[in-house]
């Protein structure tokens, strides 16, 4: 995990404060993250926990679309330890992407957000996660309830961002 970091912006929201659906996808996110960067095995219990809501293929997506993610990436990415209460502006824009899959926005709409932190190939393979992953937890009735306009808003300044400097790491 060489792209984790964070950047300062304003106030991120509470983790408590989301609904179920969307404090599983960054419990999942966050311990999958924690994982990889201390060496251990965490996918055990994220197949449990996927398993336990009725949504398993989402547990191969989720995997699938981090592992891309993290190891294509081309800025930093903010993903806070678990026992973090406040969700980060990157923690935000994966649960904005995994909506829009759910909300079938425009697939150029999507590609020119995860442009964001991907290099254009990596875009596609992304999107066919990110696509699978959605459908999975919609079919499991989490539905992510971040509408497509606020996730856009999370994006708003998001090449402006590019070019500040990290602040710390979580």
């Amino acid at each position: 995990m060489r792209k984790l970091g964070h950047m300062q912006t304003a106030a991120p929201s509470q983790l408590s404060t989301l609904p179920f659906s969307e404090q599983f996808c960054l419990w999942a996110v966050r311990l999958w993250v924690r994982s990889h960067r201390i060496g251990g095995s965490c996918h055990g219990v994220l197949y449990k926990g996927f398993g336990l809501i009725g949504a398993l293929e989402a547990y191969y997506a989720l995997d699938g679309l981090l592992t891309i993610l993290f190891t294509t990436a081309h800025s930093i990415i903010d993903i806070r330890n678990l026992a973090c209460p406040e969700i980060s502006h990157d923690e935000q824009r994966l649960l904005g992407m995994i909506a829009m899959h759910q909300g079938n926005v425009d697939p150029k709409s999507r590609e020119i957000l995860l442009l964001y932190w991907l290099p254009h190939p990596a875009v596609d393979a992304v999107q066919n996660q990110l696509s699978e992953l959605a459908a999975t937890l919609s079919q499991a009735g989490l539905i992510i309830d971040s509408s497509p306009t606020q996730s856009v808003s999370v994006f708003s300044n998001a090449y402006s961002c590019l070019s500040k400097e990290p602040a710390t790491i979580h």
